[in-house]
Parts: C-alpha cells; sequence; structure tokens
C-alpha cells in the first residue's frame, strides 16, 4: 500500500529502515510472454496485438522485450511481457493472469501454463 515513489526516495537518501512501510492483503501473479525458442534461438519482430484489450484495473502488463517501429508494438527480445493480476487469493490472481494473457497474441508467442499452479 506504500508509494513506491515514497520506497525509492528512502532508498536512495538511505532512510528505508525508517520508512513505515504498509503491506497489503492482495496477492500477485506474472505470467511471461517470451518468444518461442527463449532463452536459445527465438526470431524477433512480431507484431504484439490485444493488449489495448487490457482493461482491468488490478493488472499490469509490463513491457520487457518490446519496441515500437512504425507506429506498431513489436517484440525484439526473448521474455517479451510480463502479464500481472492482482487479487485476494492466488488462485483468483492466477485465473485472471492467465485470463489476460490469452487476449494478447504475437507469432510464435509462448508462455508456460503451471505458474502459480500448486498456490491456493
Amino acid at each position: 500500500k506504500t508509494d513506491l515513489i515514497d520506497i525509492m526516495k528512502a532508498v536512495i537518501k538511505g532512510t528505508l529502515n525508517k520508512l513505515k512501510i504498509k503491506w497489503s492483503d492482495k496477492k500477485v501473479m506474472t505470467v511471461v510472454a517470451v518468444s518461442k525458442g527463449y532463452p536459445d534461438k527465438y526470431a524477433k519482430g512480431y507484431q504484439i496485438q490485444g493488449i489495448r484489450a487490457i482493461t482491468d484495473p488490478d493488472s499490469v502488463v509490463f513491457h520487457a522485450g518490446t519496441k515500437i517501429h512504425n507506429n506498431m508494438l513489436l517484440s525484439s527480445g526473448g521474455r517479451v511481457l510480463n502479464i500481472t493480476a492482482i487479487a485476494d487469493n492466488f488462485k483468483k490472481a492466477r485465473e485472471k493472469a492467465y485470463s489476460i494473457i490469452q487476449k494478447i497474441h504475437f507469432k510464435d508467442m509462448a508462455y508456460r501454463k503451471d505458474i502459480g499452479k500448486k498456490l491456493r
């Protein structure tokens, strides 16, 4: 619940030990969309579609291996996107993350289907 900017400022100033951090009871799950073949050989430059369809306020798509070229969002690395969902428990966060990742597409996209499977 503590603002990340406040935490970063405290780290820079060396006063993190004095900052009272407020924690949330929410759970978070992240699934990584990668280019097929990662971490070995993989292709780049594929157009990424579907991100604009993500409207859930308790989810975030972090870009890792992406770039914009000619007004198109393209893959530019092995780890392309990190789909992160927040919910009341791990099961709901997992369901939400996998629901979101199914809306995103690029050629040869791959992701693990077992992330958080054993968490409750």
